[in-house]
């Protein structure tokens, strides 16, 4: 006799009662799972493993009345029979992974100057491959490559200012986001001072009309690189000196310049 009918003969044979309680509580599960269809249709990976094992239950409840046979073994590690074949098949094959047709994220995003105001022609981008679709005074990004918990960065910059605010996705399907604009004040403008031959000289002092104190020495080759407090692209006024020789003029920041000192007009 082979085991499978010998655990058939051993296995306790359920009455009618306990049949038809397992039957109802299957049906429950069934239209608890279509409730939960309604009310979340863009489920998160933990509520879709839930479901999952809803769904399995309800399936393994009805499968008590279905008459005839059925056993399963998937790749020698489980083996099941009846209502429990049932479950370990709609838990492992029906629902394969998360529905890749699910509603994507929808972010709305504003930009707003210091003073408060809105700015309709900000440059927006973000570190997903989606586009952005321009609004009235509005952008909308519609992400579909990622999934709750991961975070979208957004970028906006106007002019000489810039700002960025990050979204950790969730549940929500749909985010408003305000970005604020601040100056940047990140450019740099490096070179080399020399003098009217265009010999290099070392120890002038360069510096940004107004942020004297962080002005810098030149080194032996008359290289320099200072720090502005300006965004990249902003003209600033440099001054160099050093002893009886002097320049002055505006330079646009981040940028590199080679400076030829005139001598000084006492």
């Amino acid at each position: 006799m082979s085991e499978e009918r010998k655990s058939q003969e051993l296995a306790p044979n359920p009455s009618n009662k306990e049949r038809t309680a397992v039957f109802v509580f299957g049906v429950i599960l069934v239209f608890v799972f279509l409730g939960l269809i309604i009310f979340v249709p863009d489920p998160t990976p933990f509520q879709y493993t839930v479901f999952r094992i809803v769904l399995s239950l309800a399936a393994a409840g009805v499968a008590t009345f279905i008459p005839g046979l059925i056993n399963v073994e998937i790749r020698k590690i489980i083996r099941a029979g009846g209502a429990i074949a049932v479950f370990v098949i709609v838990y492992f094959y029906a629902p394969a992974g998360m529905p890749t047709g699910s509603k994507p994220y929808r972010l709305f995003i504003t930009v707003l100057n210091q003073e408060g105001l809105p700015v309709s022609n900000a440059k927006i981008t973000t570190d997903t491959a989606e586009q952005i679709r321009k609004l009235d005074n509005a952008w909308e990004l519609v992400v579909r490559d990622r999934k709750a918990g991961d975070t979208v960065n957004i970028y906006a910059a106007f002019g000489f200012t810039q700002g960025k605010e990050s979204v950790v996705l969730g549940g929500d399907k749909e985010y408003r986001i305000s970005i604020t604009l601040k100056k940047r004040t990140d450019g740099i403008i490096s070179g080399r001072v020399t003098d009217q031959r265009g010999h290099p000289l070392s120890g002038v002092f360069v510096s940004v009309l107004g942020h004297e104190p962080d002005g810098i020495r030149t080194d032996d080759q008359g290289h320099f690189k200072l720090k502005t407090h300006a965004a990249p692209g902003e003209e600033v006024r440099v001054t160099a000196e050093s002893d009886n020789l002097s320049w002055s003029g505006y330079i646009p920041a981040g940028g590199s310049v080679e400076i030829r000192l005139n001598e000084r007009n006492e």
